[in-house]
């Protein structure tokens, strides 16, 4: 007990995995040398060689190895089973959707265009109302072109008028 209360509350976890990765390794040497001194201290002689040798380094040192942790490994998003998909899913769904957008912001920001981006925050801000009037904005032409606009436009880009019509309609 005086141990475990000396030692930082950073490197408690670290500790208590060392000690347990301990107990585990010397309870099968000792029930592989048949629960016998002598024969334990025979058989395992260079582990426990190893095993001050070690502990001399890490005090020289003046920290502890951290070690991994035993159990399956985590599996990507896209492998996982729909039941799995599901779980994960609902933990997402306790956070708010600025929260998402930023995090999707944050994860996709080198990839992903920086008009996609602002795009994706003011969807996330704003109601779904407001959404279809700016979407309804986006499709519209702000201005018609004049009949000089246009004939200049036709020229510069070689079109035809029946390519210059199709161009208006979209």
């Amino acid at each position: 007990m005086y141990l475990i209360s000396t030692i930082p509350d950073c490197n408690k976890p670290i500790v208590e995995t060392k000690i347990s990765l301990f107990c585990s390794k010397l309870f099968y040497r000792w029930k592989g040398s048949g629960r016998n001194v002598k024969s334990f201290l025979k058989q395992n002689k260079d582990w426990l060689r190893k095993l001050l040798i070690e502990e001399d380094k890490t005090e020289e040192a003046g920290y502890l190895i951290p070690t991994t942790f035993r159990g399956r490994p985590a599996k990507l998003f896209r492998v996982l089973s729909t039941r799995a998909k599901q779980s994960q899913y609902k933990e997402l769904t306790t956070h708010g959707p600025e929260e998402l957008a930023f995090a999707t912001h944050m994860s996709y920001s080198k990839t992903i265009k920086e008009m996609c981006l602002r795009l994706l925050k003011k969807a996330a801000t704003l109601s779904p109302h407001s959404l279809k009037t700016m979407k309804a904005q986006q499709f519209t032409c702000e201005h018609p072109y004049s009949a000089e606009e246009a004939l200049a436009l036709m020229i510069d880009l070689k079109l035809t008028k029946d390519q210059y019509l199709n161009l208006k309609k979209s």
